[in-house]
């Protein structure tokens, strides 16, 4: 982060507002940019920046062979590459359903 040296693992955001209220309840891309907007917060929250991410996973429940191409692109736009880098840092898994912590339904 800042200082060069320092490691933040962020997981588990939500897609609730600072109200708690959820946002995009019937709108996947809603909820998508919400969850970044909220991961953005707690990366500038540390001192760090979009930049700074080197690895963002989301699982989709329920994810169909279109949702790729608009989260590919989402997740593009708002986290920006580093200098250098080649790959994209984010992984998009598909859940057919998600169960108290349950991952073994998810698949790449």
């Amino acid at each position: 982060m800042a200082e060069g040296d320092r490691f933040v693992f962020i997981s588990g955001q939500t897609v609730r507002d600072d109200e708690v209220e959820i946002i995009g309840v019937v709108d996947m891309k809603k909820r998508a940019a919400k969850a970044i907007e909220n991961l953005r917060v707690a990366v500038e929250s540390v001192g760090g920046s979009m930049a700074d991410t080197a690895k963002v996973t989301n699982c989709v429940v329920n994810l169909q062979p279109d949702d790729r191409l608009w989260i590919g692109k989402m997740f593009r736009n708002r986290f920006p590459k580093p200098r250098g880098a080649n790959a994209d840092r984010y992984f998009c898994a598909g859940c057919s359903r998600v169960t108290g912590g349950d991952r073994k339904d998810c698949a790449s």
